[in-house]
């Protein structure tokens, strides 16, 4: 290996540890909203906790699925030894259609994941029924 990128390794892995040891879980792993009447909202937090001594470096939360129902707001970026972030998980019930709605909050950092699933139905109003 070239000494020059070998080096460059040595202080990478010395500025940038790799939690190896860390455990991260997500609380809960599963939440379910139920059904939501069109035009209302609700909100959740999951929390994602490291159930170790070690630190994980450069943690993030992304969402994916149907963002058009749901929105996430995260001030994650290292998620400390024995330490927790929150995630804000908003469901917007819209149209009234009835259908189950699906996000995934997928946590990672420093060579660890965990991910939470919310779930939300959007259904009619009461004046809509």
């Amino acid at each position: 290996m070239n000494k020059l990128i070998r080096s460059l390794l040595l202080v990478s892995l010395a500025a940038f540890p790799v939690a190896a040891s860390a455990m991260v879980s997500a609380m809960p792993s599963f939440y379910d909203f139920g059904a939501v009447s069109s035009g209302r909202s609700a909100m959740t937090t999951i929390t994602f906790m490291n159930n170790s001594a070690q630190p994980v470096p450069f943690f993030n939360v992304n969402c994916s699925g149907d963002l058009s129902a749901f929105s996430c707001f995260s001030m994650c970026s290292t998620l400390p030894a024995y330490g927790s972030c929150s995630v804000q998980v908003q469901f917007y019930a819209r149209s009234g259609d009835g259908m189950r709605k699906m996000v995934w909050l997928n946590g990672s950092g420093g060579g660890q994941f965990a991910t939470s699933t919310v779930y939300g139905t959007d259904s009619k109003s009461a004046s809509e029924k």
